[in-house]
Order: C-alpha cells, then structure tokens, then sequence
C-alpha cells in the first residue's frame, strides 16, 4: 500500500474509527516502514522564531540544517510523529477573547534522504515519466513550476550550474534572436496568445515551452519559511513570470491609482496565505472577491519581448485603457489650465509647511 493508498483507506473508515485508532492506524503505517516514532513535545516554544500554532513541531527544526543530529537522537533519519499544537485568539478566523483551539498536525519527517530510490523505483513500475538526470536535487514540479533544493544550492554562494535547468536553458545558452509573443486577457483572465484562444493549461504549457527555449523565468531565491528557517531554492517558472509580467503591464493600464496601489499592497499578504497552506480561509476568499472587482476592466492584448533570461514589456492596449495622450503629453495642450497646479501644490504641501513652522518655532530646526 502507498500512502494515498493509505490516505483512502483513512477516507474510508473515517465515520466508523475513533479518533485513537485513527493515531494508531497512522503511526503503524509509517513505522512498518522504516520511521522512528517520535512522542510530542511541549506545546510552549522554547525558540522565539517558532509559532506558537506550530510550537508542538519546533523539536524537529534543528534536524533540517543538522540531519546527523536525528541518527543520533532517533536512530533514523525518518520519524513520524503526532504533535499537539493550538490557535490563539490573536488569529481571527478562530478563537475569541478567552478561548483556545487545539488541534492535532500529524506528520512524516525526512531528516535527508527521504525514500528517494524507493519513489523513482515506485514511478518507472507504474509508468510515471520522472525526469532524475539531477539526482543529487530535491525538485518538485507542476505545469506553474519546477523548484530545485539541497546539494550545492545549501549554499546561497554556490551559482546555480547551467545543465540545473530542466524547463529551459541557461540565459546565456539562449538564442540570439527575441522572441515577441502577444497575450490577450478578459476580465483579467489570459484567453489568447498571439490572437489564438487556448485553454489556461495549454496557454501556460505554451508560455512554458516559449519563455523556456529563452532562458525566461529563472529565481534563485532564499524564503522564509513558516517553522522559521530559511531555505535557498532555485525555480524554473516561464510561463507563470510570462504572464505576471503582461498582467500586470494591463493593470498598470487599467486600474485607478488608488486601487492599484492597495491591492500591490495585499498582494503581499495573499501570497503568504498561499505560501502558508491556509487556502481555506475567510481572509483568503473576501481577498479573492476584491480582486474580482478589480478585474472587470483589465481587458486588453499585451506585447512580450523574450530575450536571454528577460522578459520585458514592449506594448500594451485596452478598450478600458485609463492612459489619455490628451491629458499625458509634455507639449501644449487646452485639457487644463496649467495654472491650477499652483493652488495643488500649496494645499498638497500644506501639512509639511505647518510641521516646518513648528519645528521652527520650538527650536527643533
């Protein structure tokens, strides 16, 4: 049995297993295979960089950066373990002004190592297409990305190696040529490219293979993960960096000044939500119904030039366009009276000249 084989057997028996043999059924799975069990610890972080929703997990932090450490703690380099750990009133979604929420998490843990001849042994039997040229690399793909971490990318010095890249080629070993490509979007959604309307699977296979074949889309990176750490990863996203880049040249196009402006603002906030696994939350949909109504008018085609590792803009158009040549130009216009700036910049500034006039006046200047 695989685990999700495991995982539909829980699915299965859940309305009729309480919730001990549930704990058992899972850490017998686990240890029949080779995993240490690892009690729980205490639920008070003893590291001020640990969550105290994630405390329960912060025994096992030291092991990522120190794998040697859990063959001498553990005996292996695999645990499983079932921690208990608790949300706090401070999130809002859960909780209130004296209660708390406990929960279990339960979890396998890979100290190094984890499984990786027995998985590739697993995919070749079952016909799986798995790509293990770079078999010192931990990779995890979908059609979005290809991450790479682990073996000489620890180190944040070490440049990535050109024969890394598996969606595409080195900047450097790309061709000489730029590639133009033209992307049309509806309500902020991509339906065409190059005037030929595509599914969004196929439309971002296409970018993928487009921003590829020019070097396009490479992060080398280091993220802050949610237990605490840092870790270093070098991704291969063509398409999704394709598509960031002309949506957000038609936003720029679109989107009233203040608007835009806040949601480049939560944008930062919703990409920890999705970074963190706390898709299901309210937080996460009244975001999504806001940027829903931003997106009515960003609707327009969008010019791509690929060229050795960059992508860059080169042109942008909308029936909703907010851009007025009238109103934008340097040279003589009648849209307005120039003069009007004058009384602008007098109340504009209004705030600094009164801060001015008082540090003047109490000897702070």
């Amino acid at each position: 049995m695989d685990f999700i084989s495991f995982l539909a057997s829980i699915e299965r028996y859940i309305n009729i297993m309480n919730s001990q043999e549930i704990r058992e059924k899972f850490l017998k799975f686990f240890e029949s295979r080779g995993h240490k069990i690892v009690p729980p610890s205490s639920l008070v972080p003893t590291d001020p960089s640990v969550l105290l929703t994630t405390a329960g997990m912060q025994q096992f932090k030291q092991y990522y950066t120190h794998p040697e450490l859990a063959d001498r703690d553990f005996g292996s380099r695999n645990t499983v373990s079932i921690q208990k750990s608790f949300r706090t009133s401070d999130i809002d979604e859960v909780g209130d002004e004296t209660h708390l929420t406990f929960f279990e998490m339960m979890g396998n843990f890979s100290f190094g190592g984890y499984f990786k001849k027995e998985a590739i042994e697993y995919a070749h039997a079952r016909g799986i297409p798995i790509a293990v040229s770079n078999k010192s690399y931990s990779m995890d793909r979908n059609v979005w990305h290809l991450s790479h971490e682990g073996a000489d990318l620890e180190d944040p010095w070490n440049e990535p190696k050109r024969d890394l890249f598996l969606l595409g080629v080195a900047p450097e070993d790309a061709p000489d040529k730029a590639t133009y490509l033209e992307l049309g979007f509806e309500q902020g959604i991509p339906v065409t490219l190059d005037g030929i309307k595509l599914s969004p699977v196929k439309l971002l296979e296409t970018l993928n293979q487009l921003g590829g074949q020019n070097g396009v889309g490479i992060i080398d990176m280091v993220e802050n993960r949610l237990v605490g750490m840092k870790s270093r990863g070098v991704y291969e996203t063509p398409g999704g960096t394709i598509l960031y880049m002309a949506h957000q040249a038609l936003e720029h196009l679109t989107l009233d000044r203040m608007t835009l402006h806040y949601k480049e603002q939560i944008a930062l906030k919703y990409a920890e939500l999705v970074y963190d696994g706390v898709w299901f939350s309210p937080l996460r949909e009244a975001l999504d119904a806001f940027v829903q109504v931003t997106q009515q008018n960003v609707t327009g085609t969008v010019r791509i030039k690929l060229y050795k590792g960059n992508c860059s803009l080169a042109g942008t158009k909308s029936p909703y366009s907010l851009y007025n040549e009238e109103f934008a130009t340097f040279g003589r216009d009648g849209v307005y009276n120039q003069k009007d700036a004058e009384g602008f910049i007098n109340l504009f500034g209004l705030p600094l000249k009164v801060r001015a006039l008082m540090e003047k006046k109490s000897g702070l200047r």
